[in-house]
């Protein structure tokens, strides 16, 4: 009997299922583990190999135990997804969409996309507050103290605590830590079974196109590959592996097919095929988590049944032997300092636990099974057929798997940036050149706050815009402000500098364009504008709840119940709620996420007993404390969305429904994928508008019993005036006289009456093109609408038209014109005007004659308008 054939016999008598490839290759690892250990140990050979056997055996039971508690999980979700979607069985797509994204028509706003967003902003914003706390903000951003951080995490006691900055780094090593093990054991409780790891400081970032280093060719990509793979094999001058851990290989597979042979698999062809992995990029989705080399793993990762080989061979991932050699392999190849790595790592991880606490442990998988089932159960009534949608439902999905922002390294195009690389750095690019003037657009912002505080809250509508004009001069938070922002979830777009995302496609990148653009947000004031709004009514929501904690659920006013049933909050979880200790913040308490740990322990535990025992036959008497666990950590997230997802409202912030209508579905680097991320540039705001604040407030006023069309009235009203103001102030700005409100001929001024509605009341940002703010005079409708990137690619035609025909004036006005609108920094609104008139109405004179006046003649007769001091007399000349 063959060995593969023993295995497969023992098994059946453990009452495990085998087939032959499985056995066998079970059989590979074994005598490639036992290779390793007996080398020099030939007189214990079989004590070995009954050592490895025991613990195979004991890895068996392991697995069938895993295996079972994935099917019990993936079971319970598959249930409580149908049985959400049975609710609604006239429109089953609405009902999977609002657990995918959420929808203010059902009322049911506690989606996989708040979720995770609300992990998101509660991991990171925790992580930040405890550094703040501990006066370690800025050690932890410093790019000096990086190196001692990624040792004192990774080599533990081992770390020289004595040396220059060592304590520092140890402190803050040990606040990181202790958040990477709240993350790693909310993911075991959803179906993942990690072991904590010593020798660990963050998810390794792997940049595709450092990687690939330029490769055009198969030559230079196996060049590539091959420099990477020497580089991590290199030795010291006694032999031994000078970066890497030999854990790396402890479970390399001894052979590979190849050409439909079993050829010995050498360490190189096992680091060739991670790299491989690595520049394609699939170590990326979260659908399932996968090692360095694209491998989906059981036992350290998250999967649904799977063949017991494959979990045998546990992680394949890259161990390095130290922390400096872990921090150097960063900075050679990932563009991520410390900092993004860290947070970059809580978000995969967000994304990850907010898909399995909902989708099981093979979300793609349960997904296609709910989606088809729902298809199925429809064919006998085709009028709700046709409203299942499969394609907007699965770009849904594509944008919480993230799917549509993961990128591996496509072909070089140009300073050794593919396709990608180089559409979003133009992307950032053209934010830098064009939204110098955003904050002052952005004055919409007012009323949609002030609208929402209305609708969400127990106050009027005057109070509620004195509250959000207030947040307007709020916009540098003291030391203790902003801890407490941080420990709402909100506050963090400012820390991490993702402020841009309001604006269009979050993609950006690491590298200097990214950092420069970060930088741009803060220069023009967009980042400290944000941040004051959203932690304004954070801090609103937060400190009425924790007035209300003497009042039963029904007690509360109907606007703060409605919004608190949204993210699934009823009277049992308020009951909970509102035990916990209030956090004291400048004179006033706060409820907050943090706070449901100092809930009394036989509160949890009862409201985990009666959540588990509703509408059970046979009710049990004590709950697991897993159960209890689960309980806690859906408390604070659903807390954590009401906070953040509000926040999100209230200050039009776009999520994954938003997302998936700009990008469609298609993923970053293909031509359609990039195309549309370009014509969708600065539309986020007017397609956030309509998504999230006109929708959620239209509905709020309709399940408060009032009308739905005076709710989005009532808001367009104020974002009107808030449009006018913008408009106002950036005329003063730029040295021009603001229209006339009154017009004899209409009464209100049509032209201004159009502008001030557009800019606030649902173009924002996109406003500024279509009135000519950036370069639109002259432009028809469709180059418009087009975005920034279409109307440089006009313009950059004209330069080569002009080139090319030999008209040395046209060439300048062309070229004068394409700098102007697309240099970053010229537009801040607080130099603008100054720039104009010492320079850029100078120059656009000087290359075109006449040019001035004929600007004043054309906006005196399209906008009735003038310069209080005009450019044609008052500007520099050259």
């Amino acid at each position: 009997m063959s060995c593969s054939e023993v295995i497969i016999d023992a098994a059946k008598r453990a009452g495990i299922e085998f087939d032959a490839d499985e056995a066998q290759e079970i059989v590979d690892i074994l005598e490639e583990r036992l290779s390793k250990r007996v080398e020099n140990a030939l007189a214990d050979e079989y004590e070995d190999i009954f050592k490895l056997a025991r613990n195979i055996a004991k890895q068996a039971r392991i697995n069938a135990v895993i295996e079972k508690r994935a099917r019990i999980l993936n079971a319970k979700a598959y249930v409580d997804i149908m049985s959400a979607v049975a609710k609604n069985p006239k429109d089953p797509a609405e009902a999977l969409s609002a657990i995918l994204v959420g929808s203010a028509r059902l009322g049911n706003l506690n989606s996989v996309d708040a979720r995770q967003h609300a992990l998101n902003t509660n991991y990171q914003g925790s992580l930040l507050a405890a550094l703040r706390e501990a006066n370690l903000e800025s050690v932890f951003k410093s790019k000096d103290m990086e190196a001692l951080i990624y040792q004192a995490m990774f080599d533990g006691d081992n770390f020289n605590v004595r040396q220059a900055g060592g304590a520092e780094a140890k402190q803050v090593a040990e606040i990181v830590k202790k958040h990477q093990k709240l993350r790693l054991d909310r993911k075991n409780l959803h179906g993942a079974v990690i072991a904590e790891t010593e020798n660990y400081a963050v998810r390794q970032g792997h940049d595709p196109i450092l990687l690939r280093n330029g490769a055009k060719t198969a030559e230079e990509m196996e060049a590539a590959k091959n420099s990477w793979v020497a580089y991590m094999l290199e030795r010291n001058s006694d032999g031994s592996l000078k970066r890497l851990s030999s854990k790396t290989f402890d479970n390399k597979p001894s052979t590979k097919e190849v050409n439909n042979k079993k050829v010995p698999y050498t360490e190189e062809m096992f680091l060739g095929d991670m790299w491989t992995n690595l520049v394609s990029g699939q170590h990326q989705n979260v659908g399932s988590i996968r090692g360095d080399d694209g491998q989906i793993d059981v036992v350290s990762a998250f999967k649904g049944p799977s063949n017991l080989a494959k979990k045998l061979s546990q992680s394949r991932v890259i161990h390095f032997k130290n922390g400096t050699e872990a921090y150097e392999y960063s900075k050679k190849y990932t563009r991520m300092s410390l900092v993004d790595a860290v947070m970059s790592g809580i978000d995969h991880d967000a994304q990850a636990i907010g898909l399995m606490e909902v989708f099981g442990t093979n979300p793609a998988a349960m997904f296609d099974r709910v989606l088809t089932d729902i298809k199925s159960g429809a064919k006998t009534d085709i009028l709700t057929l046709d409203k299942i949608g499969e394609f907007k439902l699965r770009t849904q999905f594509k944008e919480i798997d993230g799917t549509s922002k993961s990128r591996g390294a496509g072909r070089p195009v140009m300073f050794g940036a593919d396709f990608a690389g180089l559409a979003s750095g133009w992307r950032m690019i053209q934010s830098m050149a064009k939204l110098g003037s955003a904050t002052i657009s952005s004055f919409g912002d007012i009323a949609t706050n002030a609208t929402f505080i209305n609708t969400n809250t127990n106050r009027g509508i005057f109070g509620s815009y004195a509250q959000a004009l207030g947040f307007a001069f709020k916009m540098f938070p003291r030391k203790e402000q902003q801890k407490l922002a941080y420990l709402l979830g909100v506050g963090i777009d400012g820390a991490m500098g993702s402020t841009h995302a309001r604006f269009g496609s979050n993609d950006s990148l690491p590298g200097m364009v990214g950092k420069a653009q970060q930088h741009y947000f803060r220069l023009n004031l967009m980042t400290f504008w944000n941040d004051a709004q959203k932690s304004g009514v954070a801090k609103i929501l937060a400190a009425d709840l924790a007035t209300y904690r003497n009042d039963a659920f029904e007690s509360l006013n109907i606007r703060t119940r409605n919004g608190l049933k949204r993210y699934g909050i009823e009277e049992a979880e308020w009951d909970v709620m509102r035990q916990m200790d209030m956090l004291a913040a400048d004179g006033r308490e706060y409820m907050f996420a943090g706070g449901i740990d100092t809930i009394p322990d036989d509160v949890i535990e009862a409201a985990a007993l009666a959540k588990i025992n509703a509408g059970r036959k046979r009710k049990i008497k004590q709950p697991t404390q897993a159960a209890i666990d689960k309980y806690k950590n859906d408390l604070a997230t659903k807390y954590s969305m009401y906070i953040t997802d509000s926040a999100d409202t209230a200050i039009p912030t776009p999520g994954a429904k938003e997302r998936a209508y700009m990008n469609l579905g298609t993923e970053r680097g293909t031509v359609v994928g990039e195309a549309i991320r370009a014509f969708m540039q600065f539309k986020a705001f007017p397609v956030t508008y309509v998504t999230k604040a006109a929708q959620r407030q239209r509905y709020a006023r309709i399940q408060e019993g009032r009308s739905g069309v005076f709710g989005i009235a009532q808001m367009m009203v104020g974002t009107t005036m808030m449009g006018y103001l913008s408009v106002t102030m950036k005329d003063i700005l730029s040295g021009k006289n603001p229209q006339e409100v009154f017009s004899d001929e209409y009464g209100l001024n049509p032209k201004l009456l159009t502008r001030a509605f557009v800019q606030g009341g649902g173009a924002g940002i996109y406003g500024d093109f279509l009135f000519g703010e950036y370069g639109g005079y002259g432009r028809g409708l469709i180059q418009t609408m087009s975005g920034p990137t279409f109307g440089s690619i006009d313009e950059i035609g004209n330069i080569y038209k002009s080139a090319a025909s030999g008209d040395t004036d046209a060439l300048q006005r062309n070229v004068t014109k394409f700098v102007k609108g697309n240099v970053p920094g010229m537009n801040l609104f607080y130099t603008k005007t100054a720039l104009d008139y010492l320079f850029i109405h100078g120059m656009m004179e000087h290359v075109s004659p006449g040019y001035l006046r004929r600007m004043e003649k054309r906006m005196k007769r399209d906008m009735d308008q003038t310069f209080y001091f005009p450019p044609s007399q008052s500007a520099t000349r050259f």
